[in-house]
């Protein structure tokens, strides 16, 4: 089997001050990205390497493709759908704090749309990762994170894997499928003589784990 790094290509021609959450489209083709400090939505083809940016204003921490039409973006405090007209329309918040900010999130198989927060200074266990219920509820499933990163399920949908990035540790929770609940938090893979810490995070299709390490460049299978 051939190295799949040595298949790494640029994708377009813009780059970001603090480039977060791809997330792929498969209905149009696109890949969303954001760059949160810049507070910038890109939509990048990969078939052309055109990219097209929107000026959202910092931060904008996610983006999600909505079945509804529009993705769904978080701000500082704050989740909404951005429609392509422009417009936003809250979906749900959390107090607003001047030390912590949405971080990363992904969807769930079930469609759940997973979000965490974490501590603007990264040094205070403040952050939680939440889940998007009915109606604009944010369940706190993981309260006293510091970095909310990373998350993932894998190909069986019975396995949560999730960054809490100063832990220096990928984290893997047994996951029900029919009710998003989580349990059994146990170290998964452990970074700490690596340098960087673990951020973004995918699983492939024969249940890889993928993770990006921010402050060395490299990329872990």
């Amino acid at each position: 089997m051939s190295n799949p790094l040595d298949s790494l290509e640029l994708v377009g021609d813009v780059v970001a001050d603090l480039g977060e959450g791809p997330c792929w489209d498969p209905v149009g083709g696109t890949l969303y990205w954001v760059d949160i400090s810049a507070g910038r939505l890109h939509r990048t083809v990969p078939a052309s390497g055109a990219t097209t940016t929107s000026e959202l204003g910092p931060p904008v921490s996610l983006v999600l493709p909505t079945a509804g039409g529009g993705v769904l973006i978080a701000r500082r405090n704050r989740l909404a759908v951005l429609a392509e007209d422009g417009t936003e329309r809250a979906v749900a918040e959390t107090a607003a704090r001047p030390d912590i900010r949405f971080n990363d999130g992904a969807t769930d198989p079930q469609g759940r749309v997973w979000v965490g927060s974490m501590c603007t200074d990264e040094a205070s266990p403040i952050g939680t990762l939440y889940r998007l219920e009915h109606r604009g509820t944010l369940a706190s499933v993981l309260p006293g994170v510091t970095i909310s990163n990373g998350l993932g399920w894998s190909p069986d949908g019975g396995t949560l894997y999730y960054v809490d990035s100063p832990t220096k540790r990928i984290d893997v929770l047994d996951f029900t499928p029919a009710t998003g609940q989580v349990s059994g938090r146990r170290a998964f893979a452990d970074l700490a003589s690596a340098s960087g810490v673990p951020d973004g995070l995918t699983v492939d299709a024969e249940g890889g784990v993928w993770i990006a390490v921010n402050g060395s460049g490299l990329l872990h299978r």
